[in-house]
């Protein structure tokens, strides 16, 4: 393992410490296990999202979100919804 230096709020820290308390972990542990687990996260989440791209049918993609949908243009100046 490496030593990774963060620095985080006072009300944060104080928050970690008492979480990692309660699970009997130091909050050196603590941290680690949730970083640990939101990378896994995220490479499952790209793994995933990867897999639905490769088997993506842009031809029917383009027929609902192209310019070839329906119309043919695409938004013009003054489209906008109000508030945007």
């Amino acid at each position: 393992m490496s030593i990774f230096s963060i620095s985080l709020p006072a009300d944060i820290e104080s928050e970690a410490a008492r979480l990692a308390r309660d699970e009997g972990l130091s909050t050196e542990q603590w941290l680690t296990a949730l970083a640990m687990d939101r990378v896994r996260a995220a490479l499952q989440a790209r793994a995933f999202f990867e897999s639905r791209k490769r088997g993506a049918d842009w031809s029917a993609f383009d027929a609902v979100f192209g310019v070839a949908r329906a119309g043919g243009e695409p938004p013009a100046p003054g489209d906008e919804r109000e508030g945007d």
